[in-house]
């Protein structure tokens, strides 16, 4: 046929290299050389998308980028009969290439293997990047790109929780220190945000839950702050919070628990005083007590209880013979009301304070002092003793009664039994009873029977001194020597009750130390009178032994 035919190797997809042959005729057997070219068509090798999918984020993805590519002549691109430039942008032939903020890819000539290795925290598809096939042999390229597709797998969101927090003190959390991202590394505030109010559209960085507090969480730093208002001191309700990957979207919820110490209020002890004689001392507790936070006690946060011997909350206590103790729940009052008559400074009483919210508790003592002061006092002197021509003996007794205390009193008496003084067979007789001032004489005292020396309506007001002149007339009927002498001053509150008495003491001052307290010990020396036996003068009579008595 005289066909020349040129098969080339499989993958050699350049022109051959020109061949010369020789024609010789047959019949003369001379002989012509020429040369035989074949020109092949400039046909571009074939690079095909390449794509990988489901790999786990954080994990290298690797594909051969070889497989689906052909040479020129159709037959399979293998790595000796090519070359690869995934970095069409520099100049030569790059066989590596870093995407800011997406990771590395590398390319492997002896395999044809393309990986792409994310940076620590990239968990998103990277960008499909172009590469360039060169044909060693030809020069010949072609473009194609690829694609790698990680799967889609949720940031891990862990359970946080904080112990340990005093009440009334800020709680503060990390609640990223645990949490991760897709990519199993740590999620950090530049690559994560979260959403503290599921409840509200968007991404809340504040709640405030009523009557506990305020969430707050600072994006920048991963911090979570638990602010309680005032009072509120016991562990707050556990909060969800949604933890968002920036870069995939993708989400994951987790819960935040803080936990704070169980504290118990602070009772302090509290001190009443009445600054008026007959009104009851009332005194508020809550002034100087404290909640569990160190914030005042309000009469809203708070019971007390008077009675710590009966169960329940008791805000009365009777204390038999002294008074009744009432705490007004409204306002933190405590009033002790005494019983008629009752004057003493009542015996303190504890008191147990219960913070409402955490049902916690403290103890306290509730002492009040009256300034009622009930103070008589009251001094007997002899100040005039005469012997009359009877031979009988007149004596001029002056008492002197004052009020040392800050109440008046009413009711004011003088008891002075002249017989226990001069027995019987001494005669007494009252000569005169004279009182000053706002005292009044009883006229029908007779010191034998009827000691009560003033009348019925005998007052004495606050400091007020008064006095009482007796005269007295003793009949000795043989009796004679010292004769000692008290009498008792008792008087009552006024409006308040109570009583007070005093033994007189011998001399014009109650009180003869001045300290304002009459019944002293030694402050109650009793008076004295003596009565001699009177000389008998006979005229003219003689006296054997000198001594003037016949």
């Amino acid at each position: 046929t005289g066909n020349l035919t040129f098969d080339p190797n499989l993958g050699y997809s350049a022109d051959p290299t020109p061949i010369s042959y020789t024609l010789k005729e047959n019949i003369t057997g001379l002989t012509d050389n020429a040369v035989v070219i074949v020109d092949y068509l400039n046909v571009s090798p074939d690079a095909v998308n390449d794509s990988a999918t489901g790999f786990l984020p954080g994990t290298t993805a690797s594909l051969n980028i070889l497989t689906n590519d052909k040479l020129s002549d159709g037959s399979p691109a293998i790595a000796a009969t090519v070359t690869v430039d995934i970095d069409l942008n520099t100049p030569g032939t790059q066989t590596t290439l870093v995407v800011s903020g997406q990771g590395k890819w590398t390319y492997f000539p002896a395999t044809g293997i393309v990986t792409f290795t994310p940076n620590v925290g990239y968990s998103a598809d990277p960008t499909p990047i172009p590469y360039t096939l060169y044909e060693t042999l030809t020069g010949l390229t072609d473009n194609a790109t690829i694609t790698v597709d990680y799967l889609s797998v949720t940031p891990d969101a862990v359970d946080d929780s904080s112990t340990g927090h005093r009440p009334g003190d800020n709680a503060v959390v990390n609640i990223l220190t645990n949490d991760k991202l897709s990519d199993g590394s740590p999620a950090t505030p530049g690559t994560v945000t979260a959403d503290i109010d599921p409840n509200t559209p968007g991404t809340q960085t504040t709640l405030v839950v009523t009557g506990q507090g305020t969430w707050t969480y600072v994006p920048g730093t991963g911090l979570l702050t638990f602010d309680p208002i005032t009072g509120f001191n016991i562990s707050p309700t556990p909060i969800p919070y949604i933890l968002i990957e920036t870069l995939t979207g993708l989400t994951d919820n987790a819960l935040v628990t803080v936990t704070y110490l169980p504290i118990p209020p602070d009772a302090v002890n509290d001190f009443g005083m009445s600054t008026t004689p007959g009104v009851p001392p009332i005194v508020n507790l809550l002034t100087n007590d404290k909640l569990a936070d160190g914030s005042p006690a309000l009469p809203s946060k708070v019971t007390v209880d008077l009675n710590l011997t009966t169960p329940g909350v008791q805000t009365t206590l009777v204390v038999p013979g002294e008074g009744t103790w009432t705490y007004n729940p409204a306002n933190g009052d405590a009033t002790f009301t005494p019983n008629p008559g009752y004057i003493k400074d009542p015996t303190p009483i504890p008191y147990r304070l219960t913070e409402i919210i955490t049902g916690l508790s403290d103890d306290a003592t509730i002492t009040m002092t009256s300034t009622v002061s009930l103070s008589i006092g009251i001094a007997k002197a002899a100040t005039e003793v005469v012997r009359e021509l009877s031979g009988s003996e007149s004596v001029t007794y002056t008492f002197t009664v004052k009020n040392y205390g800050n109440v008046p009193l009413v009711d004011v008496s003088v008891i002075d039994n002249l017989r226990a003084t001069f027995p019987v067979p001494m005669d007494v007789t009252i000569k005169s009873i004279f009182a000053s001032g706002t005292l009044k004489a009883n006229q029908a005292y007779n010191g034998t029977g009827t000691n009560e020396m003033l009348a019925a309506g005998s007052t004495l007001p606050v400091g007020k001194s008064e006095t009482i002149k007796l005269v007295v007339t003793v009949m000795q009927n043989g009796q004679y020597g010292a004769f000692l002498n008290t009498a008792t001053a008792k008087g009552t509150g006024d409006q308040v009750g109570g009583t007070t008495t005093d033994v007189s003491t011998n001399g014009l001052n109650p009180d003869p130390n001045n300290n304002n307290v009459p019944s002293d010990a030694n402050e109650d020396v009793k008076t004295e009178v003596v009565f001699t036996r009177a000389p008998v003068v006979i005229a003219e009579g003689f006296s054997p032994n000198g001594d003037g008595i016949n």
